[in-house]
């Protein structure tokens, strides 16, 4: 077994690299360093004014679970006088602490849409995902990305504001690192549906129109609509603790009963589907 000298995650975590110095291939704080993040918030206050110049019925789509990262998003958005439509794919265990966090969330002054798929199609997706592969998360992680991208295409909303880009904090190649903007190829990649999408699970069990809820747009469907969907965390410097504080100052509270499987006590504490997730992954990399 090898650790990142730095971050101590461990060799087996899929997608990271331990280099010859002992550091995997993790953004580390002197990567951060080198960013000149006072011209990424310039970027981002330019991408404000041209959307806003668009006169949507909203200017953007933010997904939140009403967790510490979505209730940042959203506070950024609002304090940047972007006007949001909040979207969530509800999830089937939900906690008491989660419908609470995401209640003050949307308190906070934005229009919400609490998307639930049908149980009974969410239910035969999630058992042929855990014996395909060995993870009933993967409709979970479809659901998230692709119900905020196709209502931002129906609803002619010009900007999808993401989080944290997985692929520049936990690993990734150069290229997959340096961008803004999430597409197709970042989605196969990071979006953790072992590279499938909706069509890849038409067949006995589910059928195509069953699956329309995880169908997200095509690259060539963003640009026709001009939509785009790119991570606040390029913008300004992704920091769990501080998106932490932020939130918690606007009213978002950890769990009351301790951390969940994996996890600490603002993390991951809107679904107990979650816990199943991270308790998985200990049989399958040795880590949670």
């Amino acid at each position: 077994m090898k650790y990142c000298s730095r971050c101590v995650t461990p060799c087996n975590r899929p997608n990271i690299r331990i280099e010859p110095d002992g550091r995997c291939n993790c953004a580390t704080l002197e990567e951060k360093a080198t960013i000149d993040w006072p011209a990424r918030a310039h970027a981002f206050r330019d991408l404000v004014a041209d959307v806003r110049a668009r006169n949507a019925r909203y200017d953007c789509v933010i997904p939140v679970s009403g967790g510490k990262d979505s209730t940042w998003q959203v506070v950024t958005c609002l304090e940047h006088g972007l006007r949001p439509l909040a979207v969530t794919w509800r999830p089937p265990l939900r906690t008491k602490v989660g419908q609470a966090n995401l209640d003050n969330l949307v308190d906070l002054g934005v229009d919400h849409i609490d998307f639930r798929v049908n149980p009974d199609v969410e239910k035969r997706f999630m058992y042929e995902a855990l014996v395909r592969h060995g993870s009933p998360a993967v409709p979970m992680h479809m659901a998230i990305f692709a119900i905020p991208l196709r209502l931002a295409v129906d609803f002619d909303i010009p900007l999808v504001v993401w989080g944290e880009n997985s692929a520049f904090e936990y690993g990734g190649t150069d290229e997959e690192r340096r961008g803004a903007e999430l597409d197709g190829a970042w989605l196969r990649r990071f979006g953790c549906t072992f590279g499938t999408d909706a069509d890849d699970w038409v067949g006995p069990t589910l059928s195509a129109d069953e699956l329309t809820p995880y169908r997200w747009p095509t690259d060539a469907e963003l640009r026709a609509a001009d939509v785009r969907a790119v991570f606040l965390g390029y913008y300004f410097r992704w920091d769990p603790d501080v998106t932490r504080d932020v939130a918690t100052r606007h009213g978002f509270r950890a769990a009351d009963d301790g951390p969940r499987t994996g996890c600490y006590d603002y993390a991951d504490i809107d679904d107990h589907l979650i816990s199943i997730h991270h308790y998985l992954k200990w049989y399958k990399f040795g880590f949670t």
